[in-house]
């Protein structure tokens, strides 16, 4: 019996470990075909049917466009964009999304208007417009269509955010930009049920000790 009731309690923790990380993706695809001109904000819906709005900081006008449809960058052929319609030198045309529910982070492929070098970031809010934290990463505008667009994200601690805001800076000190699908979470990283799951087993190891005797 203590035999029993030990491997379920495992098995519950390996159970835990496996399924307890899921991640949720948002195709831009759901806003239209590549060229649809769209008014800030527009209203999206996830993979899991979670929702929220999308678009730009200033309220500008934002497309829809497909690498190598509209696009020539170095997202994965086919992939569906959104562009800030961003002109040579513009600023202040961050795209921004907001969760409906806050959640764990998030992030996405992201990409230069102009091709070359640019520096992205990616701004955490949680849902009184409070900073929760920043990324940025370097990286490079090409045409090769090869997926090598650099992917920036934020995973919080705690599922606190609300909004993300991405951002980048070119060589010219503009920031058009295109970003691909986001994958966002809520549930907690990895790393975290990492711990858990290392805790827990941890556990199981007590409990069949003072078993033994």
């Amino acid at each position: 019996m203590r035999k029993l009731t030990l491997t379920c309690f495992t098995l519950a923790v390996l159970l835990v470990m496996g399924t307890a990380f899921a991640s949720d993706t948002i195709d831009w695809g759901v806003l239209g075909p590549a060229y649809t001109v769209l008014t800030t904000p527009q209203r999206w819906g996830s993979y899991y049917l979670q929702e929220g709005f999308v678009g730009v900081r200033n309220g500008n006008d934002f497309e829809r466009r497909d690498q190598g449809n509209g696009w020539s960058g170095n997202f994965f052929p086919g992939e569906h964009l959104i562009w800030n319609q961003g002109g040579f030198g513009q600023t202040g045309i961050d795209i921004g999304v907001l969760f409906d529910e806050p959640v764990y982070g998030g992030g996405s492929q992201i990409q230069a208007g102009y091709l070359g070098p640019f520096t992205a970031t990616l701004t955490a809010y949680d849902i009184g417009g409070f900073v929760i934290g920043t990324t940025v990463m370097l990286g490079n505008s090409t045409s090769a269509g090869d997926g090598s667009a650099i992917f920036i994200s934020f995973t919080s601690a705690s599922r606190n955010v609300s909004f993300l805001d991405f951002n980048v800076v070119d060589q010219y000190g503009g920031d058009s930009l295109a970003i691909g699908t986001v994958t966002f979470y809520d549930t907690p990283e990895p790393s975290s049920l990492l711990l858990l799951g290392s805790g827990a087993l941890g556990l199981a190891g007590v409990i069949r000790r003072k078993l033994r005797f």
